[in-house]
This record gives structure tokens, sequence and C-alpha cells, in this order.
């Protein structure tokens, strides 16, 4: 029964996915000064974004984790109080029996009703934790969204071939600097956020509701 007070023991954390965006272009030419490759009449422009650094300082992310990581901690705590409820009847029940103060019949009731529980107890457990592996995918593609859509607009007037997702562990060793438009991208995504331009999903908060209410049918 002490499995029960441990739970959750797979700390859920906001994923953030690979981010490659990959615009060829049949053009080429455009306004950017991060880079060129090839020879002039087949040139093509590159820039990258240092991921790691985007993720660390954008502040919608930086909000969605801190909101998840509450809703985490909550839905925790109840299930520790749910399974610490659940063990107190247990013992309870042990000792009751054990002190003979019961018949056969009610230990035998008493026994399918602690095992009914216990496999209700199992099934919300499962069911809240499978509800945030659902919300962090769905955080983790919104956030993929709204990257990816700002580098789409960011590059129409860019032009960039290429904007390759720098990371460390990735393909890319190096890079020139000249290359790193990271504080324009972040710049640009902070800015968005703050004023809504970047069209605003469902919060965390709305998620949080309505996985709730998922979880106490």
């Amino acid at each position: 029964m002490k499995n029960l007070s441990i739970v959750l023991n797979v700390v859920l954390i906001i994923a953030v996915g690979i981010l490659y965006v990959f615009q060829f272009k049949g053009n080429g030419a455009g306004e950017n000064t991060a880079g060129s490759a090839g020879s002039d009449n087949q040139s093509v422009t590159v820039a990258y974004v240092n991921t790691d650094s985007l993720i660390m300082y954008y502040d919608y992310y930086d909000d969605i984790s801190v909101d998840f990581q509450n809703k985490k901690v909550k839905m925790q705590k109840q299930l520790e109080s749910r399974g610490r409820k659940l063990e107190s009847e247990v013992v309870s029940f042990q000792k009751r029996a054990q002190a003979g103060l019961m018949s056969q019949n009610d230990i035998r009731s008493t026994e399918q009703n602690l095992l009914q529980k216990q496999q209700e107890f199992e099934v919300y457990r499962q069911t809240v934790m499978s509800g945030l592996v659902e919300e962090e995918q769905v955080l983790q593609k919104q956030l993929y969204e709204r990257i990816y859509n700002f580098l789409e607009d960011y590059n129409k007037d860019k032009n960039y071939d290429v904007i390759f997702n720098y990371v460390q562990g990735s393909a890319i060793w190096l890079a020139e600097d000249a290359l790193d438009i990271t504080d324009e991208v972040l710049k640009g995504l902070n800015e968005n956020y703050k004023s809504g331009k970047d069209g605003g999903d469902d919060s965390t908060e709305e998620t949080e509701k309505k996985e709730e209410a998922k979880t106490e049918k």
C-alpha cells in the first residue's frame, strides 16, 4: 500500500520540439545579411537560430513552463491525498480484522470494496498521467507553431533560403556569428507575445480546467 503514496515518479517537463525551418525558394535573391554559399547565380542564403537561447529567453515558454509545473504539483498532491486516504482505510481494516472486530462476511465485503477503490484509484492515476502527457504534447505543438509562424512571417522580408536550428548536440558543430539571427527572432517573438499578435491559443489554465473535468468524472 505504500506504493499508493508514491506517485508521478516520472517528471513530465515541457519538451521543446526540434525546430527545422527549411524555406527553399526558386529565386534565391533577397534582402538578408546572414550569409550565402555557392556561385553568384545560384547562391543560397542561410541563417540560424540558437534554439537553446531562444527557449531560455522566450517569455511565452517561460510562462507555460511555470503554469504547467504548477499544475503537475497540484495533480501530484491530489494523487498523494487520494493514495493516503486509501492506505489509511486499508490499515484501519487490517487492525479491525486482526482484533476480531469484524465478521467473515464483513471482512469479505470490505476487501472487495477496498479492491474496487484501489482499481478506481489506479484508473484515476493513469488518467491524470495520460492527461499530462497529452497536454505536454499540445504545448509542444503550440510552441513549435508559434516559432515557425513567426519565422515564416519574418522571412517574407529577409528571404533566407534556409533557416537552421542550432542547438547543442545537433548536426551543426560550428557556425559564424554573422549567421546568427537569434536575438532578432527572440525580440520579435517576445514583442508579438506581449502585444497578443502571435495568434494566442488556449492557455495552460484553460487546458487545466478541461483536464480536471475529465479526471473528476
